[in-house]
């Protein structure tokens, strides 16, 4: 008969074996960093343009914490809500591909 600390030693071994084959079959939840980057890149790069080209007057009269404050907003607002779900969709494929 086990005692009470060998039982727990015993369950706890029997956790940590179950932990590390889940991890070791469990798909990848989420796409390489650098694969996050270069889609990141590829949407913030024209948006910024795109604001330049469209605000560049109204923006460049603006003093530089204001004006990085309202390009930075308007940014992260677009890629979080229209911009990166979409992109994250196109490139389903290829971001999760081994």
């Amino acid at each position: 008969m086990r005692g009470i600390y060998s039982e727990a030693f015993h369950r706890e071994q029997t956790e940590c074996r179950t932990i590390a084959t889940a991890r070791q079959i469990a798909p990848r939840t989420q796409p390489p960093r650098y694969k996050m980057f270069l889609l990141t890149w590829l949407a913030i790069y024209p948006l910024i343009t795109g604001i330049y080209l469209l605000f560049g007057n109204f923006l460049s009269a603006l003093p530089l914490l204001l004006r990085t404050l309202l390009l930075t907003g308007v940014l992260v607002y677009l890629m979080t809500y229209l911009v990166m779900p979409h992109l994250t969709k196109t490139f389903h494929k290829w971001l999760f591909k081994p």
